[in-house]
């Protein structure tokens, strides 16, 4: 998984994503958010993840933080 690859670089956004893209195709939305807010924190213009994030947001019923991402 991603997460092998996020510790060997662990200033990979795009490792974190895949991590956190992952999870949410495992149904665990909540365990997915730490890797996405992460790939975001470290690339703010990842465009993908901050998308993937707002979604997962929405789905958990945190409309307000979704949107912000999708700003």
């Amino acid at each position: 998984l991603g997460s092998e690859a996020a510790k060997r670089n662990p200033n990979g956004a795009r490792n974190f994503f895949l991590t956190g893209k992952a999870l949410t195709s495992l149904g665990k939305d909540e365990l997915s958010l730490r890797w996405l807010r992460r790939a975001v924190e470290i690339d703010p213009e990842y465009g993908t993840a901050h998308y993937l994030l707002a979604q997962t947001l929405k789905r958990l019923g945190q409309d307000e933080e979704s949107r912000k991402h999708l700003e």
